[in-house]
């Protein structure tokens, strides 16, 4: 202000927000920006590669042991050979040398995707402005989440290293520190693919807005998948390889997997409730009901003038007519824009969308790659007593191998401008199983390798068996997802169920809905059990192992196309603010984007659908691993082999074992559903007593203010599952002993296979029926004229399938992926608590009544602070409120009326306020912009007191 005075030509901030009101106006695409992070980023991490790679191949020459690169490793065999008895082994060095290059190589090329994302443009102003709703929001979510995760963390880190302590002496402080580890690099993937999948929605909305719209906006929404999947996969296979070379125990890896379970899990079913309960929120609230309504008319109409543009390019050829028509961009004049008036809890939808498919994808595949890594190595290396070095080795060739393909592959993706949604998914499936092929031939090229030069005792016949579990961990995966998907394509099962709806009621939709999903489970139940008989049948307990690990090969590939469909569902929101705006671009259409827009919807959907599927197969498969183990260890301390022991009768602690592990997924359904309808009941109390629909420039506040009660809500919801998943395996190690126990990890991962693929099936089949009609496809039947009529949205045959996708949304978004999470826990603590069973329960069961005791007074607890917090933020909340809202209320005020004053002529209102020579008007707002200020501030500190 100063140097206005003294003739400066610096324009005043009065001055630069016109400018940008006038540059809106215009509808100018703001650019993209240049990232000297991710730059310096790749430079760290392709040296690094070059360091692995160099220490690869030392390590393949007499003089790595003078390097020091020789390092020794000891267990104790009890799955072969005899029982209790320690032997050495070398540490598999250059697999895991290949493991931590093929991690650096997936980091350098993250970093690489981000750079590309963030110099994309970034669209017009309003759109920028709506996607902030978004950013703000995640980025609210995930410093609310904090305190949380690292109060829980702190504790189970010490239960840890405890634990541990007693399965093998001296290794408590290492698996404790392990546990941190694991963790703080869960944590870092997540945050970093949350705010990759922020940047990325308007970006991939302004690319499907311009003339190469569909080819570089999915090139955007995959790479930001890929940033995704890539750096979770990355720290894992990387902390898994470091924590083995350097501390040489197995365990602790274990401990390791131990601390991205439980993060895992807190983010997945805490952020699936939170985005599921939004949804029945918003539905429950209306606010978006007319501008809901009014989309589903516009993508009905575009979609049956695309079906006749279509019918009439087929007759074409047939009349002599070979001359194209033009391209009709049509819905120019319906598209409406962003203008501000939304409810804050219309954006919580898209934030819980990115926290539930992009982190929680995220999370799961690290979660799981971990814990695979040290149970398959901990089975190579007691099974494989001719050559123990390549059991532990096979598991990081394979991870090693998936990683660095998956990278490469994220590169490679080609699209064209007319390709479909169907096509798109066969080229995505195409790149996934060019993956597959890569996990199986890197392992099996390497054990040729070895047989050629006579470096290890495995011949050939068995290197065939371990290439056939390898191929069918790979296959078994997606033969799952190709099944689920033909039964929820648009065109099969959905188009019955519509046409049910077309003659029946909601009574019958469901009805017909839930009985073709049963029949959905078995397929995918049959392709699992075939592949473990097999793998079994070829090589016993290793051969499941391999399985297991074969199973998450690809899993970087799925989590990328989970995160996928998280941002393009954001885009898709954000496409009609992006093609309204006027002069975008120049030659935007509105009508064009959304067809764009609309493909990248139905890719999604599949995309999403077989993570899902793939996530709870790989789960089932590593149920089997991990009950070996428990059971082998336990055996082992009792001075018994395990070859000895399977085959003896079922005792009745194994029956009991069998029928708790049937139960206690539906109870873990029944928990998370009654906490989503229960925080979607919450969201409508706290809208209508706290918030209200008022200016744009309040909506940030609020929806920040919104996710912060929704993350806090969906957080104290979710500690007594963690509790029970926790709990579970001490409870039934203890009552039920070691062989209880396995029986009881066994049955409960097959339950939980099967209610998730259920759930997540039907949930599919309600929304695709949806969309049969709301493309236009059901038909009606012609009237006496012949001309034929569409079932469209608003006829009792889409209320119906509405009906019955508002019950079913939340069953496969929430109960359905978490069952996984929490199948997973169990088995993370079953293995970390094995030191503690007995083969007969008769010498631990009074221990189990303290276990059950710890659960019963930690769920107490946890009710009675919900119950204490529940009461005191209402208050708090109302106070807060007031305050917060007074301040942005007298902001507005001021900004409008600095703007008036400019507009007339005054100069620097800002300064004639200071020297006294303002208008009242202006000081009157000032004077109550300070005062608000001071209050909030007042308020806000005695909060933190």
């Amino acid at each position: 202000v100063r140097t206005m005075f003294v003739g400066n030509e610096a324009p005043s901030r009065a001055n630069k927000r016109s400018k940008r009101t006038n540059k809106a106006a215009k509808g100018d695409v703001a650019s993209g920006r240049f990232s000297c992070v991710a730059a310096l980023g790749m430079i760290l991490w392709i040296c690094l590669f070059i360091c692995c790679v160099l220490a690869l191949v030392l390590n393949n020459y007499e003089e790595g042991e003078e390097l020091g690169l020789n390092m020794k490793g000891e267990e104790t065999s009890y799955i072969q050979g005899p029982a209790r008895e320690k032997f050495k082994y070398r540490l598999p060095q250059n697999a895991l040398l290949f493991s931590l290059a093929a991690g650096c190589f997936a980091v350098f090329t993250a970093a690489y995707f981000v750079s590309f994302i963030l110099i994309q443009g970034r669209g017009p102003p309003p759109t920028i402005t709506q996607s902030q709703y978004i950013y703000r929001g995640l980025k609210t979510h995930a410093w609310s989440s904090l305190p949380p995760q690292i109060a829980v963390g702190c504790v189970l880190a010490v239960l840890v290293g405890f634990s541990s302590e007693e399965i093998k002496k001296g290794t408590g402080f290492a698996s404790g520190g392990a546990f941190c580890a694991g963790a703080l690099l869960l944590l870092l993937s997540q945050l970093l693919g949350l705010w990759t999948v922020a940047n990325a929605n308007l970006r991939v909305a302004n690319a499907l807005a311009g003339d190469k719209g569909l080819s570089v906006g999915l090139r955007i929404a995959t790479r930001a998948g890929g940033v995704c999947g890539l750096v979770s996969q990355a720290f894992a296979l990387m902390g898994c390889a470091v924590l083995y070379l350097f501390i040489t125990d197995l365990v602790v890896l274990v401990a390791f997997a131990a601390g991205g379970s439980y993060l895992a899990f807190l983010i997945r079913v805490g952020g699936t409730i939170f985005s599921s309960g939004a949804r029945i929120g918003d539905d429950l609230i209306g606010a978006s009901d007319e501008s809901r309504k009014m989309e589903e008319d516009r993508i009905f109409q575009q979609q049956v003038m695309l079906k006749k543009a279509e019918e009439a390019r087929r007759e074409r050829p047939k009349q002599g007519d070979v001359e194209a028509p033009a391209d009709d961009d049509d819905d120019d004049e319906v598209q409406a824009g962003f203008d501000g008036k939304h409810h804050p809890i219309e954006m919580l939808p898209s934030v819980g969308g990115s926290i539930s498919e992009a982190s929680g994808s995220a999370t799961d595949a690290f979660e799981s790659l971990s814990l695979a890594l040290a149970i398959t190595a901990m089975v190579g290396v007691k099974h494989l007593v001719n050559d123990p070095e390549m059991g532990a080795a096979l598991p990081f060739w394979i991870a090693g191998g998936g990683v660095a393909s998956s990278a490469l592959l994220s590169f490679g993706l080609i699209v064209f401008e007319s390709s479909s949604a169907r096509m798109l998914r066969l080229a995505l499936r195409a790149s996934n199983m060019l993956c597959g092929a890569a996990v199986v031939g890197v392992p099996l090229a390497v054990l040729l390798i070895k047989q050629h030069t006579d470096k290890t005792n495995i011949g050939f016949t068995q290197i065939l068996q371990f290439a056939f579990c390898i191929g069918a961990g790979v296959l078994a995966p997606e033969l799952n997802s190709v099944i689920c998907e033909v039964l929820t394509d648009i065109q099969s099962v959905p188009s019955r169920i519509a046409s049910i709806a077309e003659h029946g009621g909601p009574v019958q939709v469901l009805l017909s809905g839930t009985s073709c999903g049963f029949l959905g489970t078995i397929l995918p139940s049959l392709v699992a059990m075939l592949a473990v008989t097999g793998a079994f049948h070829l090589e016993g307990f290793y051969g499941v192992a391999l399985l297991t690990v074969a199973s998450l090969g690809a899993s970087p590939f799925y989590a990328s196309m989970a995160a996928f469909s998280a941002v393009s569902s954001n885009a898709y929101f954000l496409v009609p603010t992006v093609a309204s705006t006027a002069g975008v671009g120049g030659g935007r259409s509105s009508g064009r984007a959304r067809r764009r827009a609309i493909k990248m919807i139905e890719l999604s959907a599949a995309t999403s659908q077989s993570g899902k599927v793939a996530s709870v197969t790989s789960v089932l498969f590593l149920a089997f691993c991990v009950s070996i183990i428990v059971l082998a260890e336990a055996l082992t301390r009792d001075n018994q082999q395990l070859a000895t022991f399977v085959g003896r009768p079922i005792s009745e602690f194994s029956f009991i074992g069998l029928f708790s592990g049937v139960f206690l997924p539906f109870g873990f359904v029944g928990v998370t559903m009654a906490a989503v309808s229960g925080i979607g009941h919450e969201y409508v109390t706290h809208c209508k007593t706290q918030l209200k629909e008022d200016s744009p420039d309040r909506i940030v506040a609020l929806v920040q203010r919104l996710v912060a009660f929704g993350q806090h809500r969906s957080y104290e919801k979710v500690a007594l599952p963690l509790v029970v998943s926790i709990g579970a395996p001490l409870m039934a190690g203890m009552f039920l002993g070691a062989p209880g126990l396995s029986i009881f990890l066994q049955t409960c991962a097959i339950t939980a296979f099967c209610l998730s693929t259920f759930l997540t099936v039907t949930a599919s089949l309600f929304e695709s029926a949806r969309n049969y009609i709301l493309y236009g496809n059901l038909v009606k039947d012609a009237d006496a004229s012949g001309r034929v009529a569409r079932v469209q949205p608003g006829d009792p045959p889409y209320n119906a399938l509405t009906l019955a996708r508002s019950i079913g949304a939340p069953m496969g978004d929430a109960s359905g992926p978490a069952l996984a999470q929490h199948v997973k826990l169990i088995l993370v603590f079953g293995v970390l608590s094995l030191g503690l069973f007995k083969i007969d329960p008769g010498k631990t069961w009074e221990y189990g009544f303290v276990a059950a005791a710890g659960v019963v007074l930690c769920a107490s607890l946890i009710a009675i602070v919900s119950r204490w917090l529940a009461l005191k933020r209402t208050p708090i909340n109302t106070m807060l409120s007031k305050t917060e809202l007074d301040y942005h209320d007298s902001r507005i005020e001021a900004t409008k009326t600095e703007a008036m004053l400019t507009e007339q002529g005054d100069a620097s209102p800002m300064s004639l306020a200071r020297e006294g020579g303002a208008s009242p008007l202006y000081r009157e707002a000032t004077q109550a912009t300070d005062a608000a200020a001071r209050s909030f501030q007042l308020h806000k500190s005695s909060e933190e007191m």
